[in-house]
């Protein structure tokens, strides 16, 4: 078996952010069949409980379902930083709203981050997951996990809230890369990928920024499709053999 290499369809995923202007973050993303859509809701204010599974819909009746990422919540505590990962698979192309109306009353700050991947294994999508979060801090230390495979990709969620937002942040070196930054409000967030080459502990991604605040991070490494490996062409053998 070979495995396949995990790409972000049209090369960067989604970005959504808002500055308390409503209750509802996220937006419309193109999706093949086939493709997994890993996202992470964040906030910086009131309680992780007040955020509710966020919706996949393409208006036209298909509503994939929303899966929690295992182990893929991270919450700093009241009024700070909150950050939940998920998943859905999707079987029917389209464009897809992807959102969350909050419980809270959504004055918050909020962001949605969502990569449209090709080349997921549709079974077992998780091949580790790690959370970390501080009530405050300039080094922002997204946990090590431990994948069993050694093609899978990681994938990086952070984000900085509490009513203190991060002017910039500085990012792992390569081959860690950086995909998103997120500046609004009271909220910040940064994350990012890495194609992984071996299997255990990748010990963590720490991002450090110029001022201490508050930040929830997690951690996924996501397993990538396996396709089998075609066998080798038997060789001819010729009817007359051994009559001569």
């Amino acid at each position: 078996m070979t495995a396949v290499t995990i790409t972000i369809r049209g090369g960067a995923p989604s970005v959504f952010a808002n500055n308390g202007s409503s209750p509802t973050i996220g937006g419309a993303v193109a999706l093949q069949s086939g493709d997994v859509a890993v996202f992470a809701h964040g906030n910086d204010f009131y309680t992780a409980s007040a955020m509710n599974t966020p919706t996949v819909d393409d208006g036209a009746g298909h509503t994939p379902t929303v899966v929690a990422w295992p182990g893929g919540s991270a919450d700093a505590g009241t009024n700070l930083a909150h950050i939940n990962v998920y998943y859905a698979k999707i079987a029917v192309s389209g464009t897809y709203t992807i959102s969350v109306t909050e419980s809270a009353p959504g004055d918050e700050d909020k962001c949605m981050v969502v990569y449209p991947l090709i080349g997921v294994d549709q079974t077992t999508p998780n091949d580790g997951n790690g959370a970390g979060a501080s009530g405050s801090g300039t080094s922002e230390a997204a946990p090590s996990v431990s994948p069993s495979n050694s093609d899978s990709l990681l994938i990086v969620f952070d984000n900085s809230g509490g009513g203190a937002s991060a002017p910039a942040y500085t990012s792992p070196s390569s081959p860690f890369v950086e995909q998103y930054e997120i500046h609004t409000g009271g909220i910040s967030g940064v994350g990012g990928t890495e194609q992984l080459s071996a299997s255990g502990a990748t010990g963590t991604r720490t991002f450090t920024t110029s001022g201490s605040i508050p930040w929830a991070a997690v951690t996924i490494a996501v397993r990538a499709a396996s396709t089998a490996t075609p066998e080798p062409p038997h060789p001819l053998i010729s009817p007359y053999s051994g009559l001569f």
